[in-house]
């Protein structure tokens, strides 16, 4: 199950969004069952956030926050994987330095966040960063264009 929260007022397509995790976390064979949720932040809040979870005072593109419990409805579990946080006003400004469309940033941002709640960590060293960007490279190419 995919959820969405979208605080802006920017115009989010949730089906396409929704249909990009549920593809990727299938590739993966991360869960049978699995509970994302994406909000969609202004700059402002993002930073109040980077600032308590990781003790960096700007704002940044995207937060991943990993649940670490299931609940269980009838004979499914349910596994809550995580939140993915995008700010799209960040956004915005990266498209004009990196050339992609609105879409396809997001995009590139929600894989990104997704793939940091499947346990990949590009911080936690070159090679994982290497097998991150391949991963995240491979799914922006095979998805993006949905949308």
């Amino acid at each position: 199950m995919v959820e969405f929260n979208n605080l802006t007022l920017f115009e989010i397509d949730e089906v396409c969004l929704g249909k990009i995790i549920k593809n990727v976390l299938r590739d993966e064979e991360s869960c049978e069952a699995c509970n994302v949720s994406a909000a969609f932040i202004g700059a402002e809040k993002m930073r109040e956030l980077n600032k308590k979870h990781r003790g960096i005072d700007k704002t940044t593109d995207v937060l991943s926050f990993e649940y670490n419990s299931g609940e269980v409805k009838g004979e499914m579990e349910i596994r809550p994987l995580g939140e993915i946080i995008i700010c799209l006003s960040f956004i915005e400004e990266q498209i004009k330095e990196n050339g992609n469309d609105f879409k396809k940033e997001i995009c590139c941002v929600l894989i990104h966040g997704l793939l940091h709640l499947l346990g990949y960590d590009h911080e936690k060293g070159e090679e994982e960063a290497k097998r991150m960007e391949e991963k995240q490279d491979y799914y922006v190419q095979k998805y993006c264009a949905i949308c």
